[in-house]
């Protein structure tokens, strides 16, 4: 099971992108920085994450994301320049340029992971019950609550097997889609099961069966290898490849991603995911478990309607914010007006 995860500066807007998530301007006036220093740190950052996206994935992660490289540039700098303007926040100038340094040397794998350098999730001054709208404004380095709302909580950080339908999940964590648990990825050689237990990137979870667990085991096949044999040859999703063709005769082949509306899952040609940050959810109109077949919703417009259940969902850094209960909400641009 592969997994991925902020930043982009005004000049980068201005080279286009998605038409269907428009940018807003941000004020980094509002914590008395310089506008020119926080457009250009968050530009390197965006550049550095969506380039470790592209070399990690052979673009695949891209497309899956964002949808193309000039989305995947505006919307990771303006999460970037968001969280700069929070007051309280440890996300300065300075503090980017130290996690773009890191980024030189980050893994595929921790990328994936979510397992990023402690100089990407500097601490912020808030205290534990202080209002946040990001984790950089937290002294534990953790924002509670906070994906459903347009505030949360600073807290300490969460546990494995956390529930993060409406709380996000800490660094080396990722939120499971489908148990919506706060996971570790699995290492290679470990015991896996794709819909709970999921290995981490570039392993995939071989023998997972009728409710048995797997091995997490490295994905080696390469491009035209037949990938339908016994032992499983698991396709390298490095470089973009997927188990693709008929039944007993299926070869790595480029994978194809699929825009909304279209099937999606386990189709009778291989799995396909969704594109452009859209999610596959099943008949009964949640998201599809592995092994089973789908329909792509694509990611909703900032201002647009959500659902965290039966999607669509939110293109990242919009929240789907909910508001009296339920799951339907709306997709919301993180605030820099959470408390004082």
């Amino acid at each position: 099971m592969n997994h991925a995860l902020a930043m982009l500066s005004l000049l980068v807007v201005a080279c286009g992108g998605n038409a269907g998530h428009p940018q807003p301007t941000v004020d980094a006036s509002a914590t008395g920085r310089d506008a020119g220093d926080v457009a250009a740190s968050c530009t390197a950052l965006a550049q550095a994450s969506c380039n470790l996206r592209q070399s990690c994935s052979d673009g695949g992660n891209i497309t899956h994301s964002f949808g193309d490289m000039a989305t995947c540039l505006q919307r990771e700098a303006l999460a970037c320049r968001l969280a700069m303007q929070a007051p309280d926040t440890g996300d300065t100038p300075d503090a980017v340029a130290a996690c773009v340094a890191a980024y030189s040397t980050l893994g595929c794998a921790d990328f994936f992971d979510n397992n990023l350098p402690a100089a990407c999730a500097p601490p912020g001054g808030r205290a534990a019950g202080q209002a946040c709208a990001f984790a950089s404004q937290c002294q534990s380095g953790y924002c509670g609550h906070d994906k459903t709302a347009s505030c949360g909580t600073c807290a300490d950080p969460p546990a494995v097997g956390a529930p993060c339908r409406d709380a996000s999940c800490f660094r080396g964590q990722i939120c499971d889609s489908r148990t919506l648990t706060c996971v570790s990825d699995e290492l290679a050689g470990a015991a896996c099961d794709n819909n709970t237990q999921p290995c981490g990137f570039a392993l995939s979870c071989d023998g997972n069966s009728n409710g048995s667990f797997g091995v997490c085991t490295a994905q080696t096949g390469t491009l035209g290898e037949s990938c339908s044999g016994t032992p499983e040859v698991n396709c390298d999703t490095k470089a973009n490849l997927s188990c693709t063709g008929p039944a007993g005769s299926r070869t790595c082949e480029i994978a194809t991603y699929a825009a909304d509306g279209q099937p999606c899952g386990a189709q009778p040609d291989g799995n396909v995911s969704c594109a452009a940050g859209g999610e596959c959810y099943g008949a009964a109109g949640t998201i599809a478990l592995a092994g089973a077949p789908g329909t792509c919703k694509a990611a909703a417009p900032d201002g647009a309607a959500c659902d965290l259940e039966v999607g669509p969902p939110c293109l990242t850094p919009a929240r789907c914010v909910v508001s009296g209960g339920g799951s339907q909400g709306v997709c919301t641009l993180p605030t820099a007006s959470c408390g004082p």
